[in-house]
């Protein structure tokens, strides 16, 4: 069983396989930076965004409190690439992998956490718009 996480700020859900995941969709700020590490641990990041952001000040802020950055990317013109994103956090000390598929990434960053984790989908709202619907599983 994948983890059940409660929502920070908004939210999404997909269904990976025949498990459930509740994804969390934070907009970076101190007070909702506060809220992450009462959630659960082990923490990954699922991290996309758009060229107007800078991926060094968003990842400098959540990186000490992540365990795993799995890097992707927005659908649509003028996002960083996933490659983009990951070599940021590598060169900040973060352990991170790429995949492009927003989907995909979310389900490589549950398997990660495992049961006792949370997920958090961070970066914009084009990203986590891109999830694909499914059952959600709250606290």
């Amino acid at each position: 069983m994948l983890p059940r996480l409660r929502i920070v700020s908004g939210s999404a859900f997909q269904n990976a396989g025949n498990r459930r995941v509740s994804v969390i969709e934070l907009k970076v700020g101190e007070d909702a930076l506060q809220d992450l590490p009462r959630l659960a641990t082990p923490l990954a990041l699922v991290v996309g965004m758009m060229r107007s952001h800078e991926p060094q000040e968003v990842l400098r802020s959540l990186l000490p409190l992540a365990e795993r950055v799995v890097a992707s990317s927005p659908p649509v013109p003028g996002a960083w690439t996933a490659e983009e994103i990951a070599s940021v956090a590598r060169g900040l000390g973060a352990r991170a992998e790429t995949e492009p598929d927003v989907n995909a990434a979310v389900r490589k960053a549950a398997e990660f956490v495992g049961p006792g984790g949370a997920v958090c989908v961070t970066g914009s709202f084009y990203l986590v718009g891109a999830l694909r619907p499914g059952p959600a599983a709250r606290d």
